[in-house]
This record gives C-alpha cells, sequence and structure tokens, in this order.
C-alpha cells in the first residue's frame, strides 16, 4: 500500500510546496509567448519525480521501508540542496522576465517616445534611438540648440530609430521625440542633450547625383581649412586614389561608371598640413538617377 499511494501523495506534495508557486508567478510570462521559464519548469518537474521515484524505490526495497523512511526522510540532503539550486536560478531568471515584461508593458501603453538615448557617428550624425506606444504610426524627431526649444523638426520615420545629419561640430544640441497614433502627434519625449566633437576631419558627407555619371560631394568641417582633398575607392577600406581638391565644401566627380560602387573619404589642409582621412561614404549614383542612362 505504501509504494501505491506514495508516488502520488509525494509528488502532488512537491508540486504544490515547490512547483506551483513558482509557476504562478510566471503565467503571465507564458501567456506572452516567453517559453524559457517554462520548460526550465517542466524540466525540474521532471528531475523531482525522477529523484521521489528512485527513493521510493529504495525505500521500498529496504528490509524496513518504515524505518528507512523516518531516518533519512524521502530526499537527501544533496538531493534537497540540488532542487533549491535549480528553484533559485528558475526564480532569478523569473525575476529577470518580469522586468522585461514590465518595460514591455510600459513601452506599449507610453503616451510618449520614452527611453530616448543617441550617439555622435564617426561621419558627424547622431543617430537617435528610442522606444514607443506599439500603435503608433509614424515618429518625428526635432533638435534646439537651447534646453526647452524652440525646436526645430528633423525628419520623421516609422522606426524606433533616426539619424540627424547637417549639425555643427564643438556645438550642443537637445533632442525630442513625438509619436503619432491616430493622426495625433504626442506631447515631446523628454529632452536629450548632445555635445558634438570638434572634428579634425571633414564629416557629414552626402552625394547627390547632379547629371548622368556626375556626383555631387558635400561636407562639415572647421573653418580655418585652406583646401580640401577628395579620394576614391571601389572597394571599402580603400586603397584610395586621390581624384580632386577644392577650396570649397563640395566636389563633383564627373568620371563614374555604370554599375560601378564608390567609396570616398576626404582629408583637410589645415596650415599646411594634412588630415587623417574623413568617414568613409559609399554612393551608387545610378540608383538615384531618375532620367535617361543610354549614353554611357
Amino acid at each position: 500500500m505504501f509504494k501505491k499511494i506514495s508516488i502520488s501523495i509525494l509528488t502532488t506534495a512537491f508540486l504544490f510546496l515547490f512547483i506551483l508557486p513558482v509557476f504562478g508567478v510566471t503565467e503571465r510570462t507564458i501567456e506572452r509567448g516567453i517559453t524559457g521559464v517554462e520548460n526550465d519548469i517542466e524540466e525540474l518537474i521532471e528531475d523531482i519525480i525522477d529523484i521521489v521515484s528512485e527513493r521510493i524505490k529504495e525505500i521500498t526495497s529496504a528490509e524496513n521501508p518504515a524505518l528507512e523512511f523516518k531516518e533519512k526522510g524521502i530526499l537527501t540532503e544533496k538531493k534537497k540542496e540540488e532542487i533549491e539550486k535549480k528553484m533559485i536560478a528558475i526564480k532569478e531568471e523569473i525575476a529577470d522576465l518580469r522586468e522585461k515584461v514590465d518595460e514591455l508593458d510600459e513601452e506599449l501603453n507610453t503616451d510618449v517616445p520614452i527611453n530616448i538615448d543617441g550617439e555622435v557617428t564617426a561621419n558627424g550624425e547622431v543617430e537617435l534611438t528610442w522606444k514607443g506606444n506599439a500603435d503608433t504610426e509614424y515618429y518625428v524627431g526635432y533638435k534646439a540648440t537651447k534646453s526647452g526649444g524652440p525646436y526645430t523638426e528633423v525628419g520623421i520615420t516609422e522606426k524606433l530609430t533616426g539619424k540627424v545629419t547637417g549639425l555643427e561640430g564643438g556645438k550642443t544640441y537637445y533632442f525630442v521625440v513625438t509619436q503619432v497614433v491616430d493622426e495625433k502627434e504626442s506631447e515631446y519625449s523628454e529632452e536629450i542633450k548632445i555635445k558634438m566633437p570638434t572634428f579634425t576631419t571633414p564629416y557629414n558627407i552626402k552625394g547627390e547625383v547632379v547629371n548622368v555619371g556626375q556626383l555631387e560631394l558635400t561636407w562639415s568641417s572647421k573653418e580655418d581649412v585652406t583646401k580640401y582633398r577628395i579620394y576614391r575607392s571601389t572597394k571599402s577600406g580603400g586603397s584610395y586614389t586621390l581624384i580632386g581638391e577644392s577650396t570649397t565644401k563640395k566636389f563633383t566627380d564627373t568620371s563614374l561608371s555604370l554599375y560601378t560602387t564608390y567609396y570616398y573619404v576626404i582629408t583637410q589642409i589645415v596650415d599646411g598640413e594634412e588630415s587623417e582621412y574623413s568617414a568613409e561614404h559609399m554612393d551608387n549614383w545610378y540608383y538615384n538617377w531618375k532620367g535617361e542612362i543610354s549614353s554611357l
């Protein structure tokens, strides 16, 4: 009789004492499709059942089962420690998942974009990131040179990231983001402050197709530059070939081939010294050309 009832009674006891309380706190996360904790719990249940079943076999095969159970119990101290370690690991995993779910809830229900962050790229752009409401149709980015504005719109995007160009080196900018839901724009997000570095090479390089096989490059730089040198390669990272010089912040490359991707870098000459290469700018002029190309 002991053997018949011990598996069901002891297993049920362990489920209620150890497993179900833990399983309960993960129900919300499982409903959201997070299966990692569920799998760990199922594995622990199987482990406990195996341990209990094995121990029951030991007890029932002993000369005096009642004495064996009374003296050693259903689990040895070592087995209890193993189960306890697994339980602690699962509880820690649950705590992490609950924190993530809370963050997700905040993102889904937020009235304005949150967690605004930004960093300056090598090309002198600011890449902003944020989190927003799941029902957002699109986001609007703004910048200002004073905290609190007035803000100027810099662009819209459906993504949770956006790049801001045309910024001056050495200057401090303030950025905010809004979200549009049901055609209604939200209030501004919290403001983020970013100080642009003082660049020692040209930055914010852009390319615009001005004719068949012709690309006009423009860029930003410090003011006391004597002239600029423009280099080009058909491979990212070079080697680069000097294709021209300019005393202004623009240059038109007129010797472009069809279906060729070009990589540009620019240097600046200050007091007779040439700077390092700028960040690389890639361009495929034919992708942006809207006219005929039969003349090539």
